[in-house]
């Protein structure tokens, strides 16, 4: 191991065109550059991607086992990984036949940095609860020869224990949740220049087009209609192409102002911050939306997903297909902004997680 410089390797879905994807790397970056010092973060995905096109420098994970041999530890995540499944996202694989889909960003870089002999740590990831009889020795063979394991749910804690039942498995808060560590308290020069760019020049609200929403377009658009009415502004904001966000989906009136800001993780958690109230389905984006205080409003998951964590949280609203309630609720939370919920006891655990 390096005096002068730590080196982490990290894996993960960090080439897909998502939000949330692309927070956990600035997150370990940020995390564990406070601890160690100088580090030097090599992220892998499916796909290479070039600092500047992409918030920064991905490698080919097919370049993983040569980079093995010279990093102190790997990282496995965060994000919902753990699965068997190929519908990750909108045609999303690897780049060539040597990677198996969808064991090669995750299971497959596990076993190689444990055959490496390097640390192996679990960062927080989500695991599915349906493992597949041809992949669960390989699993547990991972998850036993790993230093660390961390998942971001109890559901996930549970399978992984079912799959090795001596393992120590932490639950920890999702590692979003210490996003308001990457965010400055006063609105960045970017910030101020986006919101001039596209005349966003007073109160506003984040809507997320998001496909999960569009069997409750009608009342979204009733209550938007009404806030609009009130001078307050809306910002449709695509935070997921790969997951089917897309301008227009809900078919707004009056039209929105649109935003695309996927690519840009922290001036989009900034937009974010400087909202009134958020309309979301995604988990990042609301997680973003609590972590910087803003009234969150979001449709009833079934019992047991992995939006179970945010639906008894203070700051959090649920609506459903009635007309007027979105709306009611809406201007009641506008009309005197609630103090939404600390962070501190997230941040206290991710802080022993690090």
């Amino acid at each position: 191991m390096s005096e002068e410089r730590f080196r982490v390797a990290i894996v993960g879905t960090f080439d897909v065109e998502n939000y949330g994807d692309l927070l956990f790397p600035l997150l370990a970056q940020e995390s564990l550059g406070k601890r160690l010092g100088e580090l030097e973060l090599l992220i892998f995905s499916y796909n290479s991607k070039p600092r500047g096109a992409w918030p920064f420098e991905v490698r080919s994970l097919e370049d993983l086992p040569e980079a093995l041999t010279d990093v102190d530890a790997l990282l496995i995540g965060g994000g919902h990984l753990f699965r068997f499944d190929k519908q990750v996202g909108v045609e999303y694989g690897p780049p060539s036949s040597n990677i198996h889909h969808p064991t090669g960003y995750w299971l497959v870089p596990a076993l190689l940095g444990a055959l490496s002999g390097k640390p192996v740590i679990w960062n927080g990831i989500g695991v599915s609860v349906d493992t597949p009889e041809w992949g669960r020795t390989m699993a547990t063979t991972a998850l036993r020869a790993s230093s660390y394991v961390s998942v971001r749910d109890k559901p996930s804690a549970r399978e992984l224990l079912r799959l090795a039942p001596e393992a120590e498995i932490h639950v920890i808060p999702d590692t979003a949740f210490g996003l308001s560590e990457l965010l400055s308290r006063e609105p960045t020069e970017e910030f101020l220049r986006w919101r001039t760019s596209i005349g966003l020049q007073r109160e506003y609200v984040v809507i997320q087009p998001a496909p999960a929403l569009k069997p409750y377009a009608s009342v979204i658009r009733e209550a938007l209609a009404s806030l609009s009415a009130r001078g307050v502004q809306v910002v449709e904001l695509v935070i997921g192409p790969a997951v089917g966000d897309e301008v227009g989906i809900l078919h707004l009136d009056p039209p929105p102002v649109t935003a695309s800001l996927w690519s840009q993780p922290l001036l989009l958690a900034e937009v974010v911050k400087g909202a009134s109230a958020v309309i979301a389905q995604s988990l990042h984006l609301s997680i973003t939306a609590l972590c910087v205080d803003v009234p969150l409003f979001r449709v009833q998951s079934d019992e047991g997903s992995k939006y179970s964590i945010l639906e008894s949280q203070p700051g959090v609203w649920m609506f459903d297909g009635t007309a007027g309630v979105l709306a009611e609720s809406l201007g009641s939370v506008l009309s005197g902004r609630p103090l939404g919920k600390s962070m501190k006891p997230e941040l206290d655990k991710l802080n022993v997680h690090w």
